[in-house]
């Protein structure tokens, strides 16, 4: 789940809507300014809705797709 968090805020953060784009990108960093650009008002309830499936997709989910990657021999060292 770490390893796929990182990408998929950077994805996040791509797709938002958005306008008026600024950016500043160096070689180890990049610095962006823009105004949301939401008019239907869809990011809050975007936000509301994932914060309210995490948990059921974390706990809920989660064991089940861990016990059947570990069961088709996927098993990962993190210590």
């Amino acid at each position: 789940m770490f390893n796929t968090s990182i990408p998929l805020a950077a994805i996040g953060a791509l797709i938002a809507p958005k306008s008026n784009t600024t950016g500043i990108v160096r070689r180890h960093a990049a610095n962006f300014k823009w105004d949301q650009d939401d008019p239907q008002r869809i990011m809050k309830s975007t936000f509301v809705a994932s914060v309210a499936a995490t948990p059921f997709l974390v706990f809920g989910l989660g064991p089940y797709v861990i016990k059947a990657m570990n069961g088709s021999g996927f098993v990962m060292n993190l210590g």
